[in-house]
């Protein structure tokens, strides 16, 4: 039987509870977290391992509770009543080529290096310690925080075993921890001592000093322990960790991977076979947020990062055995990897041709360059049969999707894990989304994490700094984000360049096919369907701003800036800025059909035509406002549609305007501050393909 630690009511103690809440991720299911934190641990435990690899297994088997709680003194009884059936479930995670549990196991010794408490302190004893082994931000781990997912998977217990090389040889040691919520009306030290917080060790105490709680380091006792769930000791010179996590809940860990009234449509649910099965779900998840660094050989050729061998079960995940979704997400990583190496994309795919790599600058940062953005368009036949059939929306559970065609956005460190896949927010307003309802649009950021910033006291303790450790540092505890410090636009202009970059790409492509707008809309949509996008400029207004457009105003104080960005079967998508000057706060934006007696809105249609209007606003979305005397940009929190024809923030309101019969007019601008520039996302969709219609400032119609 193993000694034991329970933790007691103290000054400064870390409560159980506190522990458990400090990953600030309720919004994934546990499974895609436990992935990101083991792996990423693993590869940070690998950095200074020779080789150019490392490997990471995910193992569901089954165990005697009995003959596990006999190790366990204290709470032994407590849980063979609680466990009383001759098998349990658990999961082994088991790396290699990785350094194992190093450093002190002694509190003493670790007092002596207060800046690294080494990896065995850190993972089993410590709240919030930060990782130290990181080169320009190479390690995944910051907070210190991740690792509260291992004891959230099961009941709180977890046994962590590893062997590590020495000075003298090889060294294994053994260790079970126990976090609870010291309040749960299951908590088990509760029982036991009555000021319990929710956090317990068993392992060997010190014979001389009876304070210290060390792990068990004699292969013998080990080897008893292990056999319990079969597990293997490590090789006599082999190093590496396994973390054992017993009285796992499969039933439970797999509940809400498709919430209820997710967007996902019945029939493509009932056909992702891995939401009921949580070996094929942990082999989707390793894919989903390690994708750039499974089995990916061509890292060594652009970084010193090392590919994962991933096993789940017995089963190896090769690059060529990923879903056609997640090969791309690791072709347009190579691609921006091997552009930052080279200042250019070295790295040509040979599964997807059209990705392209472009420098995404930054001021803030040395060489005004931050990295490089991949993108391409791809279509359901370029990603296979299968994803034809599941949309990435699905794989990636991206809810509540406006289309199926959402832009995508990724964006990772040199730890290469996927920090996050993004449909909305700042990493992709203003996107363009592909013509073809079929037609995916999909970028991949990759900072350049050993540039510097520049030397600027405006960026204070950062100044200097790596942008790795930079980007590190803003990311939260499960490094699902970037957020700049509240006095910082580092990752803020980072993410709006990328976006104005991915834009770039295609719109380019548009200007250099088409002798203009109007003859592209008469090859795509038909007989002169939507704007042309000379917009018919206002008498006395400003005239045509290039090839971006139109712009119309009212002398001068008002800069209407309208630019084509998608058209689609029966709609256009147009971006516009109004640029408002001098004291003017208000602008009436008005839609017009053009007949043989000149431009007609909904009103004058209805009283002269008689018919339906053929022009609708379905939507104007992405909109935001620049109040240029603060320089402060405020969000829309939603859209304007039909049914919500008024948004506003603290800046500004945006009302679209309609007839009694509900035909659209057109949309009123109204501002509470001087000197804005309101931009956003309008869509016209066309009833009628017999018309053209134009868009310009106007006179404000009596409603």
């Amino acid at each position: 039987m193993l000694d034991s630690h329970i933790l007691g009511m103290d000054y400064g103690s870390s409560y159980g509870s506190g522990s458990l809440k400090a990953l600030q991720n309720d919004n994934l299911p546990e499974i895609d977290l436990l992935i990101r934190e083991a792996i990423q641990n693993s590869s940070d435990a690998s950095l200074r391992e020779p080789g150019n690899s490392f490997g990471v297994s995910f193992n569901y088997k089954t165990f005697s509770p009995k003959r596990f709680n006999d190790f366990l003194s204290d709470v032994k009884d407590i849980l063979n009543e609680r466990y009383p059936e001759t098998e349990a479930d658990y999961l082994e995670i088991r790396d290699h080529k990785t350094s194992g549990l190093t450093g002190s196991v002694r509190r003493a010794e670790v007092a002596q290096s207060p800046d690294d408490h080494g990896n065995y302190f850190k993972l089993v004893f410590d709240t919030g310690k930060e990782q130290t082994n990181s080169d320009d931000g190479m390690a995944g781990g910051s907070w210190g925080y991740g690792k509260s997912v291992y004891f959230r998977f099961g009941i709180g217990l977890v046994l962590f075993y590893s062997q590590i090389k020495t000075d003298t040889g090889y060294e294994s040691r053994l260790i079970v921890a126990l976090v609870e919520h010291e309040n749960s009306q299951d908590a088990i030290l509760s029982r036991v001592r009555e000021d319990a917080i929710g956090r317990a060790w068993w392992g060997r105490r010190d014979a001389t000093d009876k304070t210290e709680l060390l792990p068990v380091t004699d292969e013998t006792e080990i080897k008893e322990i292990l056999d319990v769930f079969s597990a293997e000791p490590f090789g006599a010179s082999e190093t590496g960790t396994s973390i054992i996590i017993p009285y796992i809940d499969k039933e439970k860990l797999m509940e809400g991977i498709f919430p209820e009234n997710c967007g996902i449509s019945e029939d493509v649910i009932s056909m992702c076979s891995f939401k009921d099965d949580i070996v094929e779900y942990t082999k989707l998840a390793i894919q989903k947020w390690y994708a750039p660094k499974i089995f990916n050989k061509n890292l060594a050729k652009y970084s010193n990062q090392k590919w994962l061998a991933a096993r789940v079960n017995g089963v190896g995940i090769k690059n060529t055995d990923m879903r056609p979704l997640f090969q791309l997400v690791q072709e347009l990583y190579t691609s921006a990897l091997s552009a930052n190496k080279s200042g250019k994309q070295d790295y040509n795919s040979e599964l997807f041709r059209g990705i392209k790599s472009v420098p995404v600058p930054s001021k803030k940062v040395q060489g005004d360059r931050a990295g490089f953005v991949s993108t391409v368009i791809v279509t359901n036949e370029d990603l296979g049969s299968t994803g034809a059939i599941i949309p990435p929306q699905a794989y990636l559970r991206l809810f509540g999707a406006l289309t199926k065609n959402d832009p995508i956005v990724m964006y990772a460190r040199a730890a290469g894990m996927v920090l996050d896949y993004k449909i909305d927010g700042r990493w992709t307003k203003g996107l363009i989304k592909p013509e073809g309802e079929d037609q995916m649009l999909i970028s991949f950021f990759v900072p350049d994490c050993g540039l510097k910033l520049k030397d600027d006291k405006a960026l204070g303790e950062y100044s200097g700094m790596s942008l790795g450790n930079y980007l590190r540092k803003c990311e939260k505890s499960d490094h699902m984000a970037w957020t700049d410090p509240s006095s910082l636009t580092v990752v803020t202009n980072i993410a709006s360049q990328t976006t104005a970059k991915i834009n770039d790409c295609y719109r380019a492509k548009s200007s250099g096919e088409s002798e203009g707008t109007a003859s592209k809309l008469s090859g795509k949509l038909g007989r002169r369907l939507l704007p042309t996008l000379s917009f018919g400029k206002k008498k006395g207004g400003s005239g045509g701003s290039g090839g971006e457009g139109g712009s119309g105003g009212t002398i001068n104080n008002l800069d209407c800036i309208l630019r084509q960005s998608i058209i689609s079967a029966d709609s256009m998508t147009i971006e516009f800025e109004l640029k408002f000057k001098n004291i003017r706060k208000e602008a009436f934006i008005g839609v017009f059909v053009e007949s043989e007696v000149g431009l007609m809105d909904a009103h004058s249609w209805e009283t002269g035509i008689g018919t339906e209007f053929p022009i609708e606003i379905p939507i104007i979305a992405n909109c935001s406002v620049l109040a240029l005397n603060t320089n402060q940009t405020l969000a829309f929190d939603s859209s304007c549609t039909k049914e919500n024809r008024y948004i506003e923030n603290d800046f500004s309101t945006i009302e679209v305007l309609y007839t009694e019969d509900g035909d659209a007019l057109g949309f009123k601008v109204t501002n509470t501050v001087t000197n804005a520039v309101v931009k956003g996302m309008l869509t016209l969709k066309s009833r009628d393909k017999k018309y053209c219609c134009t868009v310009k400032e106007a006179k404000e119609p009596v409603v």
